[in-house]
C-alpha cells in the first residue's frame, strides 16, 4: 500500500513532487517557447524536475543514509550552479542590443521552484510558480508599453555621409530631445560612405518612440533607424 505522507520522501511524495515540477516547470516553459525564446519547454521542465530530483535526494540521505547531513547541501549547488546554462541565453547582437537576461532569470527562477516543489515547501512553490508566470506575461506588456513611452531612448542612425552628421544632430536637438551622447561606428556600414551612429537621448516630452524612428527616417541623409 502507498504511504500518502507527502513530507517524507515516500513513493507517493516522489512521484507527486516531480509531476508537479514537470507540469510547473513547463508552464513557465512554454510561455518562452510560444515567444521563440533561447530556452523553452523541454529546458524549464528538465531544469525544475532535475532540481526537484536533487532536493529529494538531499532529503533521502538525510532521512536515510546519513541523518546528521544538511540537506540543503545539494541544493545550494543548483543555485549558484543553473547560471552556466543562464549565460548560454543570453546573446549580445549588433547595435549594443542584449537578448535573454529574462530567460537567464527564468531559468534560475525555475531552479528555485524545482528546490521548493523537491523538499516539499508546496505552498512556497505553487506562489512562486504563479509569481513568475505573472511576470513573464502579463508584465511583459506592460513592460514594453513603459519602454514604448520612455524618456530615455538609444538610436542606432546610419547616414548616407559625414556631412549629414551635423544636420542630424541639429535636427534631434531642435525636435526632439537633449543629446547625452553619440558615438561612431563603422562595424555595420554597407559601403564605405555610410556612417554609423549611436545616440543616447533624453526626450524632451514623452513620446512614441516608433513616432520618432519614423519621422528621423525621412530626414535628408539617413538610411536606416533603429532603437537598441
Amino acid at each position: 500500500m502507498i504511504d500518502l505522507d507527502f513530507q517524507s520522501v515516500t513513493t507517493a511524495s516522489v512521484i507527486l513532487r516531480l509531476l508537479l515540477a514537470a507540469v510547473f516547470g513547463g508552464v513557465i516553459g512554454f510561455e518562452r517557447e510560444s515567444t521563440k525564446k533561447p530556452a523553452g519547454l523541454r529546458t524549464h521542465m528538465l531544469i525544475c524536475i532535475g532540481s526537484a530530483l536533487v532536493m529529494l535526494t538531499g532529503q533521502y540521505i538525510y532521512e536515510t543514509v546519513a541523518p546528521g547531513v544538511d540537506p540543503a547541501r545539494l541544493g545550494a549547488q543548483v543555485v549558484s550552479g543553473i547560471g552556466f546554462l543562464g549565460i548560454g541565453t543570453i546573446i549580445i547582437i549588433g547595435r549594443q542590443h542584449v537578448r535573454g537576461l529574462t530567460t537567464a532569470a527564468g531559468l534560475w527562477a525555475s531552479a528555485c521552484m524545482g528546490l521548493a516543489i523537491g523538499i516539499g515547501f508546496y505552498i512556497g512553490a505553487a506562489v512562486g510558480g504563479v509569481l513568475i508566470f505573472i511576470v513573464e506575461t502579463v508584465l511583459r506588456k506592460l513592460n514594453r508599453s513603459i519602454s514604448k513611452f520612455s524618456r530615455t531612448l538609444n538610436l542606432y542612425i546610419e547616414v548616407d555621409h559625414s556631412a549629414s552628421v551635423i544636420p542630424l544632430q541639429e535636427l534631434i536637438s531642435s525636435r526632439y530631445a537633449r543629446i547625452l551622447d553619440m558615438v561612431m561606428t563603422h562595424e555595420h556600414n554597407v559601403t564605405p560612405d555610410t556612417v554609423g551612429l549611436i545616440f543616447y537621448l533624453k526626450l524632451n516630452e514623452k513620446k512614441e518612440h516608433m513616432k520618432i524612428i519614423t519621422e528621423l527616417m525621412n530626414a535628408d541623409g539617413v538610411k536606416f533607424v533603429q532603437e537598441v
